[in-house]
């Protein structure tokens, strides 16, 4: 249809037509007042004017609201003269709320979207001039508020110094030497008024730290800055301004951001449990196990060209008393090839009392098939009086030891294999290898005494040395600085006093039987007190004689103690100071106490 505009009475002379019926009669002049447009005659004039003539500048509001049954947007344009306002209704926009129950925020977040669309279609189908408010506008307003808020937060201060009067002598001001400027600001005070920086950094604005301005120009600085810290966000706002409390408030926002806190949150770490009970008893090794899944390695099915790499998986044994390892090779992850690696393990370290492991849920890709094995019934002849139990769900750290040796058996495999893929015996021979290796690691921490042997390992619970060296037990005579065990019949033997010789005693027939023994408990004969733990006691190191005789010179030896210590009358358990004297010489004495000694290695010898 037609339409039928009104034309601005500015711009009818664009539309001016000169015409003459005869060339020699003056032109005429014709305007037309409005312009006609469309596609078919219009059975109705519109005519509408939105804005002001002579308008100073032209602004668009957008409205926007929302119910529960639908929201909606619509647009005013406001046209500002010099002696006038006006406003009209220029667009509008509604729609009906989803079918799916939400909630009113997020309807009034529909609601802002739209009337965001609604005013990019309005500015893009407008083209009349947009008016912005200008730098000085946007500064006028700032000073306006900051005005307000100095007002509000030092009322009192601001009013005596507008009297050109002093501040009282304990104010809080006093300090910053505050004036205000020519603008009305409070300004602090200083004396770098010579100097090159500019006036806002000479004398930056004072704000106070608890109003809610100076709390929103501290959140955009921190947004400006990419969600800095708070020294970087504090030391650029003093460029401009300077907070009282601002290191707290800069905290205080940094903390708050809710970006921030999410990106730098913690998970909460609790005081690690009490170790379990299987890994505190002395057992047997492999008695109480752990067992766990690593893998897959990808291994040749034959030598030479033309070979397919097939998977494998390592089956893990983990002792948990001594944390030995125990590696086995399985082709894949059904139940057949678990239970043939469990009967290999049972075969060689004897059949366990417990065995832990994942419950399957904590593995991803091809180890969730893991879970179907490990849950399933082994009600078997093998597993009789064999308790299964898993770790809970997602708590790999449950399961520290045997995780641990997977760690420890990767660290090897990629140093060893690189990009080469060994056939099933040569693979089966490195497991073997690295099995060796990490049960001769070192389960004590190392001493850098020359004298001390060498360092307890796993191996020394399965064979009694380790598997990669050859330092074993010396056969012969004891000597000076062997180590020994001292046998207790009332005691294990895990619970037997380790000691070190320190003196040998030899016999009339040159072999050593008595010895000096350092042990935890002391070593040395006293000339006034006298211990059973400290006795040249007779001992043969578990290696030269049998178990009765063993027993009967350690018999003797004690009861040769308790008679010397009746005789000359010295109580057991006593201990008396003495000077200090060489190591092996006995402090000046009687001559009785001075051949105690003697007498002792005379009569048990």
């Amino acid at each position: 249809m037609y339409r039928q505009i009104e034309v601005n009475e500015s711009q009818r002379p664009l539309q001016q037509i000169l015409w003459r019926f005869d060339p020699s009669k003056p032109l005429k002049s014709y305007t037309l007042n409005t312009v006609t447009y469309g596609t078919a005659s219009a059975p109705f004039l519109a005519t509408r004017w939105v804005t002001c003539d002579s308008a100073k500048y032209t602004q668009i509001h957008i409205f926007t609201d929302a119910s529960e049954k639908a929201y909606g947007a619509c647009a005013y344009i406001r046209t500002v003269t010099h002696d006038s306002v006006e406003v009209h209704l220029l667009a509008a926009k509604s729609k009906v709320a989803p079918l799916k129950p939400m909630t009113m925020p997020r309807l009034e977040l529909c609601a802002a979207l739209l009337g965001t669309r609604l005013y990019t279609k309005i500015k893009k189908s407008m083209t009349m001039n947009y008016s912005y408010l200008r730098n000085s506008e946007l500064e006028n307003s700032k000073n306006i508020l900051l005005k307000s808020s100095q007002h509000e937060s030092f009322g009192e201060e601001y009013q005596l110094l507008k009297q050109n009067k002093r501040l009282p002598y304990k104010n809080r001001l006093l300090s910053l030497s505050p004036f205000i400027d020519a603008e009305g600001l409070l300004r602090v005070g200083g004396r770098l008024k010579n100097s090159f920086y500019d006036y806002d950094v000479k004398h930056p604005v004072l704000l106070s730290g608890k109003h809610r301005l100076t709390r929103l120009i501290f959140t955009k600085y921190h947004i400006q800055l990419l969600h800095a810290g708070p020294q970087l966000l504090l030391a650029t706002i003093r460029q401009k301004y300077w907070p009282l409390n601002g290191r707290n408030l800069a905290k205080n926002i940094t903390n708050s951001c809710i970006k921030c806190c999410r990106i730098k949150g913690e998970t909460i770490q609790p005081i690690m449990g009490h170790l379990p009970a299987e890994r505190t008893n002395l057992e047997f090794p492999f008695f109480d196990t752990g067992v766990d899944y690593a893998g897959p390695i990808m291994i040749a099915d034959r030598k030479g060209r033309g070979c397919k790499l097939i998977k494998t998986y390592i089956s893990v044994f983990v002792c948990l008393a001594t944390r030995a390892v125990h590696l086995e090779l399985v082709s894949d992850l059904t139940k057949e090839a678990f239970i043939s690696a469990l009967n290999r393990f049972m075969a060689r370290r004897g059949k366990p009392r417990n065995i832990f492991s994942d419950n399957g849920t904590s593995f991803v890709g091809a180890f969730n098939e893991l879970s179907n094995i490990l849950k399933q019934d082994f009600s078997s002849h093998f597993t009789e009086g064999i308790n299964f139990s898993f770790i809970p769900a997602y708590t790999p750290h449950f399961g520290g030891l045997w995780e641990s040796a997977v760690k420890s058996i990767k660290y090897h495999l990629r140093r060893v294999l690189g990009l080469t893929h060994l056939t099933y015996d040569e693979m089966c021979t490195c497991l073997t290898q690295i099995e060796a290796i990490l049960n001769s690691r070192p389960l004590t921490p190392l001493s850098i005494d020359t004298s001390d042997l060498t360092p307890l390992t796993p191996a020394h619970f399965l064979i009694g040395r380790s598997l990669t060296s050859l330092n074993g037990m010396q056969r012969g005579e004891l000597t000076n600085g062997t180590m020994v065990l001292i046998k207790d019949s009332h005691a294990p033997p895990l619970m037997w006093l380790l000691g070190r010789i320190v003196r040998i005693i030899p016999g009339t027939d040159g072999i050593a039987r008595v010895a000096d023994i350092q042990t935890k408990k002391g070593i040395a004969l006293q000339s006034k007190g006298l211990s059973v733990d400290q006795v040249a006691i007779k001992i043969e190191a578990l290696r030269l004689f049998d178990e009765e005789k063993r027993m009967h010179l350690a018999e003797e030896a004690i009861d040769f103690t308790v008679q010397k210590s009746e005789e000359y009358n010295i109580p057991i358990e006593q201990r008396i100071r003495r000077k200090k004297r060489m190591p092996g010489k006995l402090a000046s004495s009687t001559d009785d106490e001075l051949t105690l000694r003697a007498q002792i290695n005379k009569d048990m010898l």
